[in-house]
């Protein structure tokens, strides 16, 4: 009996210490494959059928994926269709994203105000020395790139800008090439009862202020909805404070440019594309007279 009790609680010990030891296994096996599947995502652009192919497709399609895996952590390969149930493409959601392309480079701001001292302008002051010419290299302007080179514009948005280094100007060439009328007013754009406010160069510092200047603008429009077009860079806790405060007005970086010149390309209405690419809940039946066409 003594004999017994020992090996039966080593025995037990025993069984219990491989219990652990598979149970540890099987989750070091399970477990990565789970995150490597994921769970499968559908998203449905609001487009009409279009060549999966195409730039403005793959661009819309990349970005719907990228915001379907920021809100799914376990999200597996996203599927995107169409609105008729057409298949634009497959994303390995559980892979890193690329940032969009479409944000311009900085080499189009503004040239910077030149730093020269009031004195120095008038001509005032005495000479302490021989009279030599000089030159201050801050002084020197920065090259501005066309705003209208940094995107990917179909010919009938770029037939339609008169100023390529004008971003205002390039809005509303978007806006015109969707039929759509397009009342500019300075930096403002009144599309319908849509009021769009377009920062006209990049800000690296003071964007608080420039962003209550541009709520202001919209203000005074009277405009019931707007949305503020920018160069950025802006800090999206700011935004977001700022959209449920005035939710009238929403924010958009320059990646909207992008998306509202493809809407254009695939012959949908650019205004729905400003803020992100329109997703529906699912996929709309086709008719009849598309189901013979297909």
């Amino acid at each position: 009996m003594e004999f017994a009790l020992p090996t039966a609680v080593a025995s037990l010990a025993l069984l219990i210490v491989l219990a652990l030891h598979w149970r540890h296994r099987a989750r070091e096996i399970v477990t990565p494959q789970h995150a490597i599947a994921g769970r499968p995502v559908t998203v449905v652009l609001d487009i009409a059928d279009a060549d999966p192919a195409d730039a403005s497709v793959r661009r819309l399609v990349n970005e719907a994926a990228r915001r379907a895996t920021a809100q799914s952590r376990d999200a597996g390969e996203i599927v995107v269709l169409s609105r008729t149930g057409r298949l634009l493409g497959r994303v390995a959601g559980n892979k890193p994203m690329p940032p969009p392309a479409s944000n311009p480079p900085a080499s189009f701001r503004r040239p910077p105000a030149s730093r020269r001292s009031a004195e120095a302008a008038a001509g005032l002051g005495s000479h302490r020395g021989p009279t030599t010419a000089s030159f201050d290299p801050r002084e020197r302007p920065a090259f501005r790139m066309p705003v209208a080179q940094a995107f990917d514009l179909p010919v009938t948005v770029r037939g339609r800008i008169r100023d390529a280094t004008d971003p205002v100007e390039l809005v509303r060439a978007i806006l015109d090439a969707a039929g759509l009328s397009a009342v500019r007013n300075g930096d403002a754009i009144r599309c319908g009862d849509q009021m769009l406010i377009v920062m006209p160069e990049r800000v690296d510092t003071m964007m608080h202020d420039a962003l209550n200047q541009a709520y202001l603008a919209f203000r005074e429009t009277g405009a019931p909805h707007g949305i503020v077009i920018g160069f950025g860079p802006w800090d999206p806790i700011d935004v977001r404070r700022r959209e449920i405060l005035a939710p009238e007005l929403r924010h958009a970086g320059p990646d909207a440019i992008q998306r509202m010149a493809d809407a254009v390309s695939l012959g949908a209405d650019p205004l729905a594309f400003i803020v992100a690419p329109p997703v529906l809940a699912a996929p709309i039946a086709p008719t009849s007279d598309q189901r013979r066409a297909g």
